[in-house]
């Protein structure tokens, strides 16, 4: 999922001259392996925004361990709350975020529940998990992958390979076409006005023919 995503993002920024630049974590020079925060690297006017992928089948196991993880424990992933982005398969970004916004809800009742009956350390903890949710919520973004698509890569890389080509060339193709459309436009309009003047054309003719 990160090779594939990496590889549509510069392709596409290259397409639409976006200065933007993408590349994985390990793949950069500084990081040279797997970042155990950040596995995607957006480079941006000298700025670096960092992305955590995640492709799970338990989207509320995920979330929980890193909203509530604290300890440095196997399920910990507090890490993640570091990184600018949380990307998930685009099918789950919706459902993701609406888990997050309803654990956020459910532990804030929790914690004026617990702060009434005056115990405060227990509702901290429980209004701190609240405020990890609600920035999760603002963190996950979409991928650009269907989980279904990235399992495909890994089984046909060349197969998904070569249709990643296609839908490149296709989107060049087309930001070509739009500068071709338009010197041709220009140089049609020249003729047609040259015509006009010099009278072998109607005006209305060389309208029709622009």
């Amino acid at each position: 999922a990160e090779v594939a995503s990496v590889s549509k993002r510069n392709a596409n920024a290259t397409i639409s001259k976006d200065s933007s630049r993408f590349a994985r974590s390990e793949d950069i020079v500084g990081y040279k392996k797997n970042h155990n925060v950040g596995d995607i690297i957006e480079l941006m006017d000298n700025t670096e925004i960092t992305s955590q992928m995640k492709f799970v089948t338990n989207k509320e196991k995920l979330l929980k361990n890193i909203a509530r993880g604290n300890g440095g424990g196997e399920n910990d992933l507090s890490r993640y709350l570091a990184v600018d982005k949380l990307e998930v398969p685009t099918e789950q970004v919706n459902e993701m975020k609406a888990i997050c916004r309803s654990e956020a809800q459910k532990l804030t009742k929790q914690s004026n529940a617990l702060r009434k009956l005056g115990k405060t350390e227990l509702a901290d903890i429980k209004l701190k998990q609240a405020k990890n949710y609600e920035n999760l919520e603002h963190k996950i973004t979409d991928s650009g992958l269907t989980t279904e698509e990235a399992i495909q890569y890994r089984l046909n890389p060349k197969a998904m390979t070569v249709k990643d080509i296609g839908k490149v060339s296709h989107a060049a193709g087309l930001e070509g076409l739009k500068f071709g459309v338009a010197i041709g436009g220009s140089i049609s309009a020249v003729n047609n006005i040259i015509s006009v003047y010099s009278g072998d054309k109607e005006f209305s003719e060389a309208i029709l023919d622009i």
